[in-house]
């Protein structure tokens, strides 16, 4: 009889709860945007197939996967290294695109047949 007066607390609790978590997730969220647009901002005119991976590779820690994956194939374009597939091929999978990534190692597997990471 006196759990009923305690689930008016219950749900407020789980009320406030949801609000923080949204919160946080929005100002993670904007965060993430305003990192990716200073990174973007700061790109040089002319890259390297270095800087290109170099700058992928800061998109990928962001989760920006597609703005990675555009700055892989470009630095693929100019220099075409094992690496650069292979961490293409990462990025690949998780974006589901399964076939594509399967591609890119075989490439990898093709140029270091060594490289264990690849297989």
């Amino acid at each position: 009889m006196t759990l009923i007066f305690f689930i008016p607390a219950i749900i407020a609790g789980f009320i406030k709860v949801i609000l923080f978590l949204t919160t946080e997730s929005k100002k993670a969220s904007n965060w993430v945007e305003a990192k990716s647009n200073q990174l973007l901002e700061k790109l040089p005119s002319v890259m390297t197939d270095e800087d290109y991976f170099k700058h992928g590779n800061n998109f990928l820690e962001l989760g920006r996967n597609e703005l990675a994956l555009e700055l892989y194939t470009k630095a693929i374009a100019l220099n075409p290294l094992a690496e650069y597939y292979k961490t293409r091929a990462k990025v690949k999978v998780l974006e589901f695109d399964d076939i594509g990534a399967l591609a890119d190692y075989t490439k990898a597997i093709k140029m270091n047949p060594t490289d264990y990471e690849a297989y």
